[in-house]
């Protein structure tokens, strides 16, 4: 065999091989794009503001109602908000608090953003130094009184389904984390990773500046 012959044979092996490896993300791949939409409206408008929240995040909840009213300036007609969780490690709860949301939207998902409120609502109950004390079955009571108060859930499903939210949590967790996400809030405009003032949560007026002459772009 001439030695080109036996150069085009090595490659053609080679690519052989390479074509026959099976596709294997780092990830869990999800059937439908990751996270909540708030008020979705169809068709989906261009301009999408995502943000990475944790429920038991201060700043999180200080960023949520802000980006609420940005898309009510707009209209959800043209901006998209799209919510992502990301369990921060070193909340004790965060973890349990983010398994409850996957709860809510499997058995009454009409109150998910609900769930959302009230959890925020209650942010101090489920910080870490006051529940150093308590087991996770307390814990678990008190977010159940919550879940239920806030969305009508049954107690008993939300407590004994929680557990089963267990790899959906860690998948968006992965999720956030593939996407280079280490904190809560974090901001994404069209995929975009965006920084807006000085802090972790910009403010109404600076979301407009930013947002505008994408949203309404000059002709």
């Amino acid at each position: 065999m001439m030695r080109s012959e036996t150069f085009v044979l090595v490659v053609c092996l080679w690519a052989g091989l390479v074509c026959s490896v099976p596709i294997s993300p780092p990830i869990p791949v999800q059937s439908s794009e990751p996270g909540l939409r708030f008020l979705p409206f169809e068709p989906k408008p261009k301009v999408e503001l995502e943000i990475f929240i944790e429920v038991l995040c201060t700043d999180s909840r200080s960023a949520w109602p802000i980006v609420k009213d940005v898309q009510r300036h707009y209209t959800n007609e043209k901006l998209d908000l799209r919510v992502q969780q990301l369990p921060l490690p070193y909340h004790r709860n965060g973890f349990l608090a983010t398994q409850g949301i996957y709860v809510i939207e499997d058995h009454v998902p009409a109150f998910i953003f609900s769930y959302i409120d009230a959890v925020f609502a209650n942010i101090s109950l489920f910080s870490t130094d006051n529940t150093v004390n308590k087991t996770e079955t307390q814990v678990l009571s008190d977010l159940a009184d919550i879940a239920v108060a806030s969305t009508g859930i049954d107690r008993d499903l939300f407590i004994n389904d929680i557990g089963n939210k267990r790899s959906a949590t860690i998948a968006v967790w992965k999720y956030g984390v593939k996407r280079a996400v280490a904190a809560t809030p974090v901001y994404f405009v069209n995929g975009v990773d965006v920084v807006v003032g000085t802090a972790f949560v910009p403010t109404f007026d600076e979301w407009i500046a930013f947002l505008d002459p994408l949203v309404n772009p000059t002709p």
